[in-house]
C-alpha cells in the first residue's frame, strides 16, 4: 500500500506541521486563509551531500503549511526557495500577503 518513502514523507510532513503550529501559537498568528501569498523558503544544512532535491524539500514545507499557515498552497503566486550550506539543519519559511493586485492578477487579460 504505502511504500517506506511515502511513510517517511508523511511522518516528516506531520513533524513540520507541528513546528508550524507551535510557531503560530507562540506568536499569536492565525491561518492566512484564501488570499494570494508570496512564500520565501531558506533551507540550511549539508548542501554538498545533495541528498534531496530542492523542489521536494519545498513541496514538503508547503504541503505541511496547508490548513495551518495558509488555506492551501494553490494560493501561492510567488515562491522563492534557496539552499545554504550550514552546520545546523533548519528551514525558514516567510509568508507575505498582498494588499493590492497580485503578480498573477497584474498579468491578467481584462478583455
Amino acid at each position: 500500500m504505502w511504500n517506506k518513502r511515502s511513510q517517511l514523507y508523511l511522518a516528516s510532513k506531520e513533524a513540520i506541521r507541528v513546528q508550524y503550529q507551535a510557531q503560530m501559537s507562540l506568536h499569536g498568528w492565525r491561518c492566512i486563509g484564501r488570499q494570494p501569498i508570496d512564500v520565501r523558503i531558506s533551507i540550511y544544512g549539508n548542501v554538498k551531500s545533495r541528498k534531496c532535491d530542492l523542489d521536494n524539500q519545498m513541496k514538503a514545507l508547503l504541503d505541511a503549511a496547508n490548513d495551518c499557515v495558509f488555506d492551501d498552497d494553490r494560493w501561492c503566486d510567488v515562491i522563492i526557495a534557496m539552499r545554504f550550506q550550514a552546520d545546523e539543519e533548519k528551514a525558514l519559511v516567510d509568508v507575505f500577503t498582498y494588499d493590492k493586485a497580485t503578480p498573477a492578477d497584474q498579468g491578467a487579460d481584462s478583455n
